[in-house]
């Protein structure tokens, strides 16, 4: 049985270093879909959608974090995760290789 590690992208985004595996994937999405709105969502939209602007636009562009707040999903691989920055290094074969070395042998 495949084993599944399941964290939320921003708090693997605090690391220093992220390692991920080359059949590693990263989810992100925001706290709650519009269709699974109530009182509190307005008020908690604002909060987080504040903090992920300045956490997440490294990452994202603006348009792709306007995606996110109204309900699109993102799903990215090993690669993805290195050509983005998400990802630090990634473990293949037993050795440790930077991420933009990666993502250029990854094309």
């Amino acid at each position: 049985m495949k084993k599944k590690l399941v964290l939320r992208p921003e708090i693997f985004l605090h690391g220093k270093i992220r390692i991920i595996y080359p059949m590693s994937q990263i989810h992100f999405h925001f706290i709650e879909k519009p269709k699974e709105i109530n009182e509190s969502y307005i008020f908690k939209k604002e909060i987080w959608k504040n903090f992920f602007d300045n956490f997440l636009s490294s990452y994202f562009s603006k348009d792709e974090l306007q995606k996110i707040y109204n309900g699109e999903e993102y799903n990215f691989d090993a690669c993805e995760m290195c050509r983005r920055g998400i990802a630090t290094h990634i473990m293949a074969e037993g050795k440790r290789i930077d991420a933009k070395k990666f993502k250029s042998i990854g094309k």
